[in-house]
């Protein structure tokens, strides 16, 4: 199946895509833990880097940090930590981040930790809201913003000027949420515990206009195989399960946004189902069109681009504007993000 420029009609995007077995791939499969259909759409996605990427799904990453401006400076919070025995390096992409390339006891113990002068997150997970890049008097919703981390990174971007509206459908991570973000010096933010997916019409209501929207959609969860052998258990139904859920929550985020708006699409999913083809249907079905996300490379390595050759299908080229994190690659855990813009008719 291939995509024609000039051919106005949508492309047909399949619910699920499926890949033979081989009998390296089964003897994998069994003697690692994986599932067989998870192994092989790997081993068909990533070709030529498939060991290294397998490799990388295997091990574990480091640990990062994000300095919280509300709180300190990222300078001085290096010093301290230093001075404690942590050795920190600097983020190429993101200057208030950190690696941790030792820690002499957990980073989430520190009294720096506990006055909110930084968050432990990993270095992927930063890309949403930089590439969101969220101003001082702008309204951004957060559409699920458990554990707070991105939320709270919105915050300190926005410098506590405008306002953040945060959902969360499960009460429990509501309260971490809420707790994550007194911690981090957060005023800013409106915390819901409710489905975000039903809040335009309430914001319609309101007289709400929503500048900009991040979208840390709840996904598979692929990309986090090497903190969590678990996932290696993913089946295709479970990706298709969730891009049911990703494309609502999309479809709510490209009806509540205001014309010329902004959202950031992004998951820790591996999964095309809840990645590109998404990208594909918020292209063709909602009225949104893609944009540079303005991160290209972390780690000193580049990020890779979307896919638009899956196997014997072929996605529009626009696609290849999303970007992913790989372990192999950035030395994170796996990240998939795309930002688009509303369409102004």
């Amino acid at each position: 199946m291939s995509y024609d420029p000039s051919n106005t009609d949508p492309p047909v995007i399949p619910d699920v895509i499926r890949f033979p077995l081989t009998p390296g791939i089964r003897k994998y499969a069994w003697d690692h833990g994986y599932s067989e259909q998870l192994l092989a759409r790997h081993l068909n996605l990533f070709k030529s880097e498939y060991r290294e990427y397998l490799k990388g799904m295997e091990s574990r990453v480091p640990t990062y940090i994000r300095a919280n401006t509300l709180r300190c400076r990222p300078a001085e919070l290096r010093k301290r930590l230093e001075s404690k025995g942590f050795v920190l390096e600097p983020l190429d992409f993101c200057n208030h981040a950190f690696r941790l390339d030792k820690t002499p006891f957990t980073p989430g113990s520190t009294p720096e930790y506990l006055l909110g002068q930084y968050f432990v997150q990993d270095a992927a997970s930063l890309a949403p809201v930089l590439s969101l890049n969220p101003r001082p008097g702008e309204t951004v919703v957060d559409m699920c913003c458990a554990p707070g981390g991105k939320t709270s990174h919105v915050a300190q971007l926005m410098q506590r000027h405008g306002t953040i509206l945060a959902f969360e459908l499960e009460e429990k991570r509501m309260r971490s949420t809420a707790s994550n973000l007194a911690r981090c010096g957060v005023d800013n933010a409106l915390l819901f515990n409710r489905d975000a997916a039903l809040a335009a019409p309430w914001l319609a209501e309101n007289d709400v206009t929503v500048d900009k929207i991040l979208l840390d959609a709840p996904c598979s969860g692929e990309g986090v195989l090497p903190n969590d052998k678990a996932r290696r258990k993913g089946e295709v139904e479970e990706f298709v399960a969730c891009a049911t859920g990703q494309r609502r929550l999309l479809a709510a985020a490209a009806s509540m946004l205001r014309k010329g708006g902004e959202l950031v699409y992004s998951t820790c999913a591996i999964a095309p189902e809840e990645n590109e083809f998404n990208v594909v249907y918020a292209c063709e079905k909602l009225g949104l069109e893609i944009v540079e996300t303005g991160i290209d490379s972390a780690n000193g390595a580049p990020l890779t681009k979307g896919f638009t050759e899956i196997g014997a299908l072929k996605l529009p080229g626009y696609v290849s504007m999303a970007r992913r994190f790989l372990p192999h690659r950035n030395r994170t855990l796996g990240f998939f993000f795309a930002k688009f813009r509303k369409v102004v008719e």
